[in-house]
């Protein structure tokens, strides 16, 4: 039956109304493919060549070099990465972030880390759940694009020495421009206010190591952190260490993992009390990395890693006096128009609660006869406690030998240890 005629008139204005709409979104989007591939002014987020449907924690880093025939006099670095960041160039530590909804770019002024002939960016990106992007651009004080994030990023699953700077960057695949904003589930995020590089705001380049450590599934005991983290035993999946004294900084943990690894991590003012507790922070650490290091700063004492089989040590690039106060609770800031959505309970959290409960406990260490094992900071001799494991030195006091393991007794609960100061299980009172 043939439509009426005014029928046909609004279906043939509908079809050109939608080619013109189609054709002007072909020549908008060709215009910024042509920008993205000539170091123009669009803005891209990129992210590793994988199958984003893998929802295995991933870390990597991508990497780019550019030249400049002269440093300019400001150079603004502009940076956002989901979930989180961290921003090098020419191997100096610049900033890191975490992603929050309606965020705003990080800004840093860069110009003195530049220099004449080739440059380098990296980023060290990371994502709990596989998925995430990150945008970068470099302009100078007029505007110009010297560099940005596109395909031409090469990308690397695992660190290797000389990346952040000086080796040559070999051939790597390029990365996946996931969107180009204001398009894409990030939109086009507002240039936030000028913040201060990672040197400007801490006490020392060198991280303050934590002084004492326990062990929870074990023991209990608190004992001196020794130092030199490579050729010592790892402490195993259920680890916290005691600054003590309240610090704040960026958490720093000595990782030795082959493969990607991830833990939780907890932060606070005192002791963890049971096990089973919410995150403060995930760590996911790249392949050979071999440290992995807060993207944000915070205020704590005792911290404690879950499921990192592979920890050694950890400690804090401790923030300089007059610097802003970091976020009392973790994430901090307000999401998408001031409202903070409520924590959520990651899968991992529970994947990794289940490994720890189904670990087989030790049984509580026993003093050798005429002996008394005490945790440090009861006398002087603590002060030489080794890692569980480790070789006794010669000139070790007896109390710090390898303990024998009381038959048949029961193994403490999670998180039932001694309190700092307190005797080890079945010592005799001093």
């Amino acid at each position: 039956m043939p439509l009426p005629r005014p029928s046909r008139r609004a279906l043939r204005i509908g079809i050109i109304a939608l080619a013109a709409a189609a054709l002007a979104i072909v020549a908008e989007r060709s215009e910024w493919v042509r920008a993205l591939g000539t170091g123009g002014t669009a803005r891209a987020w990129i992210w590793a060549p994988v199958e984003l449907r893998d929802v295995r924690p991933r870390a990597f880093f991508a990497a780019r070099e550019f030249e400049l025939a002269a440093v300019p006099q400001r150079a603004i670095l502009e940076v956002l990465g989901d979930e989180e960041y961290v921003a090098w160039a020419n191997g100096w530590r610049i900033g890191s972030g975490r992603y929050r909804a309606g965020a705003p770019l990080d800004r840093y002024e860069v110009a003195r880390f530049l220099r004449p002939g080739a440059n380098r960016l990296v980023l060290e990106l990371r994502s709990v759940t596989g998925a995430g992007g990150a945008t970068l651009r470099l302009v100078d004080g007029e505007g110009r694009v010297l560099a940005a994030t596109g395909p031409r990023w090469s990308v690397f699953q695992q660190t290797w020495r000389g990346l952040v700077s000086g080796e040559t960057i070999p051939w790597a695949p390029r990365a996946a421009v996931l969107g180009l904003s204001p398009f894409g589930r990030w939109g086009s995020p507002a240039p936030g206010p000028l913040e201060p590089v990672l040197a400007d705001t801490i006490v020392q380049s060198r991280p303050e190591r934590a002084t004492r450590f326990r062990l929870p599934l074990e023991s209990g005991l608190w004992l001196r952190l020794p130092r030199g983290d490579s050729r010592r035993p790892p402490l195993g999946p259920l680890v916290e260490f005691d600054f003590g004294a309240e610090v704040t900084g960026y958490l720093v943990l000595a990782v030795r993992d082959p493969e990607t690894a991830i833990g939780l991590v907890r932060l606070g003012s005192t002791p963890a009390e049971r096990s089973g507790w919410v995150p403060d922070d995930i760590a996911v650490v790249a392949p050979q990395r071999g440290v992995w290091q807060a993207s944000e700063p915070r205020r704590f004492r005792y911290v404690e890693v879950a499921g990192l089989d592979e920890v050694r040590s950890a400690a804090v690039l401790r923030l300089a006096p007059g610097q802003p106060a970091p976020p009392d609770g973790p994430g901090g800031g307000a999401g998408l128009f001031g409202i903070s959505s409520p924590p959520r309970r990651r899968p991992v959290e529970d994947a990794i609660w289940r490994r720890l409960r189904d670990r087989p406990r030790m049984p509580p260490l026993e003093p050798l006869a005429g002996t008394a094992l005490r945790p440090s900071g009861a006398g002087r001799s603590p002060a030489r406690a080794r890692a569980p494991g480790a070789r006794p030195r010669p000139g070790d006091p007896p109390a710090q030998r390898a303990p024998r393991p009381r038959a048949g007794a029961p193994g403490p609960g999670p998180l039932e240890a001694s309190p700092p100061g307190a005797p080890a299980p079945g010592s005799r009172p001093r």
